[in-house]
């Protein structure tokens, strides 16, 4: 029997590119080093981790309703995560990670987006299923991880 796994977390888009340098202040650079868009955030690592690991993983997070949400929300079903627990925010959009590398390398900024506006009432709401264990992401606000452990610890899940 499969275990549920609630995974509460960030999910975004990260998008990477790799450069034979960065650009000096108001320089522009061409560069064919290449570019990807790669799933990311702590939620949907863990979640589809324990997905492939034959839990059934439960992913709580938002997503803005934009096109990186919409294909990070294909690839948490094509990866078997739940995406029950998945909020839509209408106002912001899908968290996006930059990676610029050079060689070894890198420099990285995050935009939290969607995945900042997750709530109380969405971890709340999470809860009301049957579940096995919690899977917290510190990439939250410290008071929503703290909450997320109160309603755990409430129904004795570990």
């Amino acid at each position: 029997m499969k275990k549920r796994i609630l995974v509460i977390g960030g999910s975004g888009m990260e998008l990477t590119m790799n450069m034979y340098k960065i650009p000096n202040p108001g320089e522009t650079i061409n560069d064919d080093g290449g570019v990807a868009y790669i799933p990311t955030g702590s939620g949907t690592g863990w979640a589809v981790a324990l997905a492939h690991l034959g839990g059934e993983a439960v992913l709580v997070s938002k997503l803005g309703r934009d096109l990186h949400g919409q294909q990070l929300y294909t690839y948490l079903k094509e990866h078997g995560v739940d995406t029950s627990g998945i909020k839509v925010d209408t106002e912001e959009p899908t968290a996006l990670t930059a990676v610029f590398k050079t060689g070894e390398e890198a420099r990285t900024v995050v935009w939290q987006g969607a995945s900042a506006r997750l709530t109380r009432d969405n971890v709340r709401d999470a809860f009301a299923g049957s579940l096995d264990a919690l899977v917290l992401s510190l990439d939250l606000p410290v008071e929503l991880v703290i909450y997320a452990i109160g309603c755990a610890e409430a129904r004795g899940i570990p």
